[in-house]
């Protein structure tokens, strides 16, 4: 009750707590992986590291030892932008424990990471025009349903923005980057402005 309220401070004392009494020795690497969780969620990306790190040491090939290799790499990717990395230890996380929840998603990652290389390739080699606009909108589409990373999904469509001014796909661009600020950011401010100049600008459009 206290992480998800945001009572961080609080919420890792309690799990310190309850690593130290002898009566909860049975939630042990449970603890171990919400305390984890809550370094990862105050940003101390090190610490976070280092106690998955410690769950999956103590606890080779399990569910346990997944989560923990699942969490490390989901920090690769989204805070140190390692790709290579995050990748690598995905795939440890398959091999971990390939039937838990988190090597199923483990391996989806390694999927979407696939897609992502395939799609900023792809958009590196392509000479603009309508092509370069539709791999766009499957990176900013990927970014923001698959990778859950709204900031990247923004900046990706606020560049088809750019390519796409004068064609149809603008207010549709326009659309998406209206509803990151609204669902994803909660920015009501940006939501305002952005769906404003949708409707000035586009207001024939669906």
């Amino acid at each position: 009750a206290m992480e998800s309220r945001g009572d961080l401070d609080d919420a890792m004392a309690h799990y310190n707590w309850m690593l130290k009494s002898k009566r909860l020795r049975s939630y042990k690497t449970e603890t171990q992986l919400r305390l984890a969780n809550i370094y990862r969620q105050r940003g101390d990306v090190l610490e976070a590291i280092e106690a998955y790190e410690e769950v999956a040491t103590e606890n080779p090939k399990s569910e346990y030892s997944a989560r923990a290799y699942y969490q490390i790499a989901l920090m690769e990717q989204r805070n140190r932008k390692d790709l290579a990395r995050a990748d690598s230890l995905f795939g440890l996380a398959t091999r971990e424990n390939r039937s838990s929840d988190a090597g199923k998603q483990a391996l989806q990652r390694q999927r979407d990471l696939k897609s992502l290389i395939r799609y900023q390739r792809q958009i590196e080699e392509s000479k603009g025009g309508k092509k370069r606009l539709e791999i766009l909108f499957d990176l900013a589409e990927l970014f923001l349903f698959n990778m859950s990373e709204p900031d990247s999904a923004l900046l990706t469509y606020e560049k088809a923005l750019e390519y796409a001014d004068s064609s149809s796909l603008a207010p549709k661009a326009l659309y998406a980057i209206g509803l990151i600020y609204a669902d994803s950011l909660e920015n009501e401010g940006a939501t305002r402005e952005t769906f404003q100049k949708l409707i000035s600008k586009y207001p024939m459009t669906p």
